[in-house]
């Protein structure tokens, strides 16, 4: 297959993939997302082979590692993000990389973190809040969402404070979390504007 045949299909299965979550097919999700970026980092291999002519070079990697992030490869994505950078590329398509850099790590220590939450919670209801992401206090790691209607207070989990508040500060977002009693932490949070899943 050509590079261009390669990205093609790789944007069949991102399609399949965006139809499965409306179906809210999970695992059909992930796994038409890795294909996609399988396929992705297959077309930026073959056209590095003969080329590293930009921008085609850094689009090429851009969306392999965001397609990596998508399906959950996220040391693949490092990869990608690092070889992207290393190239002759200009100033804003460097920071796309380092936002992508960004996201690896917001979602790696979401990992990380709910494999703990998981750990030493013996009870808690999964939920889902949206509403404008208002106020953010470092010394408790809480940030506070407020919709129309009331305002929640939710504890972010140790380290992950500034990945949340930077992007996502006064954002109409959507926060998944664990509810124990009245506490509430957060296991997952996106704009609802500009989703990075």
């Amino acid at each position: 297959m050509s590079v261009k045949e390669l990205h093609r299909e790789s944007m069949r299965f991102i399609d399949l993939a965006l139809l499965a979550r409306f179906d809210n097919a999970i695992d059909k999700v992930k796994e038409n997302y890795l294909k996609a970026f399988e396929l992705e980092k297959k077309a930026f291999l073959l056209f590095s082979q003969v080329s590293n002519q930009e921008p085609t070079r850094s689009i090429l990697i851009r969306s392999a590692a965001n397609l990596a992030i998508l399906s959950e490869q996220f040391r693949e994505a490092e990869k990608l993000i690092a070889i992207g950078l290393a190239g002759d590329i200009s100033e804003e398509i460097a920071n796309e990389f380092r936002d992508l850099f960004q996201n690896v790590n917001f979602y790696r220590h979401l990992e990380l973190d709910a494999k703990e939450v998981q750990f030493t919670q013996t009870s808690g209801v999964d939920i889902e809040i949206e509403g404008i992401l208002s106020f953010a206090d470092a010394k408790k790691n809480k940030i506070k969402l407020s919709n129309n209607k009331v305002t929640f207070e939710i504890e972010v989990p140790k380290g992950l404070l500034s990945d949340v508040v930077k992007p996502f500060f006064e954002d109409y977002v959507i926060v998944k979390g664990i509810k124990n009693g009245k506490k509430i932490i957060l296991k997952d949070i996106k704009s609802k504007e500009k989703s990075i899943l």
